[in-house]
């Protein structure tokens, strides 16, 4: 069985919830609003070669820039519903509810579509 897919998505959604906190944390949580150096030094190199990584593994398994591309936007637009809702305690709007069904059919597309 291939991993490749897998893998991708979680290190991705990894990467993506790493972002979330990279912009966002200093929202929530005062120390973060404290210490933005450690969000952009230490966050962005751990993220940064998250994403990279991420990318070479979609690369490999699937052998299009283009999925892989949109595969990453399409879970990053999850992750972030996801953790607004959680910890900044924003609703879903009709709006967002159709944008996150264009980010599942996105991925519907990339993965079933031959």
């Amino acid at each position: 069985m291939n991993k490749g897919p897998l893998l991708f998505f979680v290190v991705i959604a990894l990467s993506q919830t790493g972002a979330w906190i990279q912009q966002f944390s200093h929202l929530r949580w005062e120390w973060f609003r404290n210490n933005q150096w450690f969000n952009i030094i230490f966050l962005g190199a751990l993220l940064g070669a998250g994403f990279v990584f991420g990318a070479r593994i979609g690369y490999d398994t699937w052998g299009s820039a283009w999925k892989v591309r949109l595969l990453q936007f399409s879970v990053g637009t999850f992750v972030v519903t996801f953790m607004n809702f959680l910890l900044l305690g924003e609703g879903i709007g009709t709006k967002n509810m159709i944008c996150i069904f264009l980010s599942f059919l996105i991925i519907a597309i990339q993965i079933f579509w031959k």
